[in-house]
């Protein structure tokens, strides 16, 4: 599943060298200043004065990105800056940023299906709890509108190329959201399970696995 699903993420996840902690998704999570955060489109990372080994003056140098030069892997460039594409996209940067910081209060349970995966991605923190919902919800309305993310990344790519051959159910819980994500096409499905493995590797290992590149499984 997605890694928005999380998250991914996923959905998907503590931003290592990031010191963020459960506040809300909209404020805490959007300021990494100087924490060595990576850029979520290109796995690029930032320090306090930008992308580690050059200037992002002109942005991020791995993806070409617009940054605040603050170590925050801003992404606005990506999708108009400015824009209101480009504000949505930052607020999704924040919600992942949050949870990223907090994974290690995040639960989550992925059951493999004949067509897809069944996941449950929950906390006992409220606040990480909401952001859960608030990712979920997000990376869905990106996969209807064909607003692709990550896309350096070839599993992400090919997730989003097949958006509509996609079936996504969301339940909310208690404490997070139930996923299943289906589809009756073999090769979509075998990229549904692998997202789904690599948002569980994001929640292990953080921004060490953001920044990797995972390949396209075969069907």
């Amino acid at each position: 599943m997605m890694w928005w699903h999380v998250l991914g993420a996923a959905f998907v996840l503590a931003q290592l060298g990031c010191g963020a902690s459960a506040a809300s998704p909209s404020t805490q999570a959007a300021s990494h200043e100087g924490g060595g955060c990576a850029c979520m489109q290109c796995g690029g990372k930032h320090g306090e004065s930008g992308m580690q080994g050059g200037s992002m003056q002109g942005g991020c140098m791995q993806c070409g990105g617009e940054h605040d030069g603050r170590g925050r892997g801003g992404l606005a460039g990506h999708e108009g800056h400015g824009s209101p594409a480009g504000a949505a996209l930052s607020d999704d940067r924040a919600v992942f940023h949050f949870l990223l910081a907090n994974r290690e209060v995040i639960q989550r349970q992925v059951t493999r299906l004949p067509d897809g995966v069944a996941t449950v991605t929950e906390s006992d923190d409220p606040a990480v709890a909401q952001g859960i919902r608030e990712h979920v919800e997000a990376m869905h309305l990106r996969l209807q509108e064909k607003r692709p993310l990550h896309v350096r990344d070839p599993l992400f790519a090919a997730t989003f190329a097949n958006a509509e051959k996609v079936k996504l159910t969301i339940e909310p819980t208690p404490k997070g959201v139930r996923v299943v994500e289906t589809s009756t096409d073999p090769q979509v499905v075998a990229l549904i399970q692998a997202h789904a493995d690599v948002v569980t590797a994001f929640l292990e290992r953080g921004h060490v696995e953001v920044r990797k590149n995972h390949p396209v499984p075969a069907p």
